[in-house]
């Protein structure tokens, strides 16, 4: 019997996968994750509508609450959530990886097709749409099975990004739980949480190459 046993097994070998591809910088084994997702939910539903990829009804107001969600989370990111991270550990944000981004501006556009057409869509649909939704169901659904899919998907959403050190975890973490809340209040639409992700990181590392995310924290008192 497929559930619930096949469902928490599938979970577990999903967020290892991608845990360990994030903690190498191995876009291959996000593939292999995105696929094994897409595999697992067409061979139990027939589709991928469970997924959330479904169309919206309106897609003009998809775009602009996606587009303006995603400013929302990156402006809080920079501005609240990071300090408020490195204050609780002690520890700052490590973004070496990112150091050849700032003030490059033709590495940045290189990296705009790569963050919306590949990390914004695989990333939702694994940690989104799929673990979130199967965690939902594993906790019996309802409300309490929707927190218990919140805290533990942003979990382990920010376990892959511990290159960036413990402040990175957090605040990783908790951008996951408000795309999670976004993707609630959607009613389980994930081109929504698509759009809101694409833009976050598009003004993340916007401020990045400009050099505004240490501009904007340095003027942050906590």
């Amino acid at each position: 019997m497929w559930e619930p046993w096949g469902s928490l097994a599938s979970v577990v070998v999903v967020a290892l996968m991608v845990i360990v591809a994030g903690l190498k910088r191995s876009a291959i084994g996000e593939l292999i994750a995105v696929l094994l997702v897409i595999a697992v939910t067409q061979w139990k539903a027939g589709s991928l509508a469970p997924l959330g990829l479904v169309r919206p009804d309106r897609w003009g107001r998809t775009l602009a609450i996606g587009l303006v969600a995603g400013i929302f989370f990156a402006l809080a990111s920079t501005l609240l959530i990071e300090p408020l991270a490195e204050k609780l550990t002690g520890e700052k944000h490590d973004f070496s990886a990112y150091d050849s981004l700032r003030g490059n501006v033709s590495l940045l556009l290189k990296w705009m097709p790569i963050v919306w057409i590949w990390v914004a869509f695989s990333e939702e649909v694994i940690f989104r749409g799929f673990i979130l939704k199967e965690l939902m169901l594993l906790g019996g659904g309802g409300k309490m099975g929707m927190v218990i899919g919140l805290v533990i998907s942003s979990v382990i959403f920010g376990l892959p990004h511990a290159y960036q050190g413990k402040s990175g975890v957090i605040s990783t973490a908790i951008v996951g739980l408000m795309l999670g809340a976004l993707f609630v209040w959607a009613g389980y639409n994930l081109w929504l949480v698509i759009l809101a992700h694409g833009a976050t990181d598009t003004v993340g590392l916007s401020m990045i190459c400009a050099g505004a995310d240490r501009f904007l924290k340095a003027r942050c008192r906590f």
